[in-house]
């Protein structure tokens, strides 16, 4: 796989700090006290409960630590309730619609990053493995301190600012994919001869991202079920399929590139929503939701592929998809007027993993066919034709190769072109001087988080899985930020590319059928 990750090498330099004294090579326990690390190897378990606060949403927070290193945290936000554990060699987390899914690649990392810091695996050797190097003595305002790099076996990139005053780790520093997260740990209080943070705030260029964490209890060496961290095995079932039937086939219009679907909120009210496996969750328009009488409720950070934006929150009690029936789901609240969708009239809202990951479905372009499987009489089509995917913030990524440079690609449904290459991704491969027809676009590309200026191309030769395409038109985009800045995406592959074949998607194998068309 090749990827741009910044977990590769340690970044020797950190922009914005003042160098002071930088001691020779050190070990990071020479600057932690010594009782400071007695105390800590003494902590088998820990408790927090407190709030956080994100986007515009705020409510209690609960964090549970056992060794070596298990972490499990939950939230109830009002509207959004939801859980993450580790327990110490898988992830998972259950989203708001309460659906539990182990957790892989960025999403994976991350959470590796958040034990090891929660271990104190830096300084502790017989907990979780990873390299802890030094880089130098800084001092940001006032506070000096020692700055040590740190990757996790399984983790990313992180750095950890320990105070020359007080030895402690105040600062961790690391990237989300694009974005540069800064944490901050305040307000330390001894809880049975062990300093704890009582205030940990997170900050990025994106406010909101941004989230503040503020603790009222701390409870040391309590016993701990460790069945808490494990992932749950039992499914929660949120959808009504019709009874005595294996599938369902609707028709589907293709229009501008746009694949859409007819479907009918709480039992009365329909409108055309878009197909669209690049949004992890399913979405309403601000106007459509506004004119049947949803409640929209708080403000959470939307990813698209040119950057963030703010997303509302809202209840539906059903959402019915030709028969098929989702049942108390959280959606997002957007509004649609600023996107550049091409279509002859503003569609009721998007369905995305949500509603794809529930049942397999084939997309055939040809027939405008959609065909929903019921997920227990789901028969898998021909092997030969299969590719395996991992989910990128619950969207699908499959590897891919364009001009003999291999990269991993988004499978997005929502994408109205065919082939979209990162600009990142281009110049690394130096693709540029092997594509041909190279002309300025006449319209940007993007969608939520904004848009992007590209240019328009031909590539020679794009394979993946079984495919092979020659002569594939493209679009390279220029951003910076969103998924077009990604470190961990390379392209997204969109339904004018697609539409050449039949298209089947599981998500329950994470698998991918691309068929010839017959």
């Amino acid at each position: 796989m090749r990827t741009f990750r910044r977990n590769m090498l340690p970044a020797m330099f950190i922009a914005g700090l003042s160098c002071v004294s930088a001691p020779a090579a050190v070990s990071i326990r020479d600057f932690i006290p010594a009782e400071r690390i007695t105390a800590m190897e003494k902590v088998v378990s820990m408790r927090s409960t407190g709030t956080i606060s994100v986007g515009g949403l705020t409510g209690d927070v609960e964090m549970v630590y056992a060794v070596p290193a298990m972490t499990y945290l939950t939230a109830d936000l009002g509207i959004l309730q939801f859980a993450q554990g580790f327990d110490g060699f898988f992830a998972w987390a259950r989203d708001q619609n309460n659906q539990v899914a182990e957790l892989t690649g960025l999403d994976l990392r991350k959470v590796v990053n958040d034990a090891f810091v929660a271990s104190q695996s830096y300084v502790m050797d017989d907990r979780m493995p990873g390299v802890v190097e030094y880089v130098k003595d800084s001092s940001i305002g006032s506070s000096a301190y020692h700055i040590f790099f740190a990757l996790p076996e399984g983790g990313d990139s992180l750095w950890l600012f320990i105070s020359y005053e007080t030895g402690r780790v105040e600062i961790t520093r690391e990237y989300l994919d694009e974005l540069l997260i800064y944490t901050y740990y305040h307000d330390f209080r001894e809880v049975e001869g062990i300093d704890v943070a009582f205030r940990v705030t997170a900050e990025s260029s994106n406010p909101l991202l941004n989230s503040i964490i503020t603790i009222n209890s701390v409870e040391i060496n309590i016993p701990v079920d460790r069945s808490l961290f494990a992932m749950a095995t039992e499914i929660a079932i949120d959808y009504a399929f019709p009874r005595n039937v294996d599938s369902v086939v609707m028709t589907m219009n293709y229009i501008n590139g746009f694949l859409l679907l007819e479907a009918e909120v709480i039992g009365g009210d329909s409108a055309v929503f878009i197909l669209d496996s690049g949004a992890g969750m399913n979405v309403i328009d601000q106007s459509f939701a506004r004119r049947i009488g949803l409640e929209v409720t708080g403000e959470l950070p939307a990813k698209g592929v040119s950057g963030y934006e703010a997303a509302g929150i809202t209840h539906i009690d059903s959402l019915d998809i030709g028969g098929v029936r989702l049942l108390h789901q959280k959606a997002a609240v957007f509004d649609f007027s600023n996107l550049n969708l091409r279509l002859p009239g503003k569609p009721g809202g998007i369905l995305g993993y949500d509603f794809l990951s529930r049942f397999p479905f084939r997309i055939d372009y040809r027939r405008r066919k959609f065909t929903i499987y019921h997920p227990e009489a789901f028969r898998p089509p021909d092997s030969n034709f299969a590719i395996s995917f991992d989910l990128y913030m619950k969207i699908p990524v499959i590897a891919a190769e364009i001009e003999g440079c291999r990269g991993e690609f988004m499978v997005d449904l929502g994408n109205a072109l065919g082939l979209i290459l990162h600009r990142r991704f281009t110049e690394h491969c130096n693709i540029r001087e092997k594509l041909t027809d190279i002309k300025d676009m006449e319209h940007s590309v993007g969608g939520i988080g904004g848009t992007s200026q590209a240019y328009a191309a031909t590539g020679h030769d794009l394979r993946f899985g079984a495919v092979e395409v020659k002569k594939v038109p493209l679009a390279v985009a220029g951003g910076d930020e969103g998924a077009f800045g990604s470190a961990e995406l390379d392209g997204n592959i969109g339904n004018l590319l697609l539409e050449k074949f039949s298209v089947v998607l599981d998500y329950t194998s994470k698998t991918i059928y691309v068929l010839p068309e017959g």
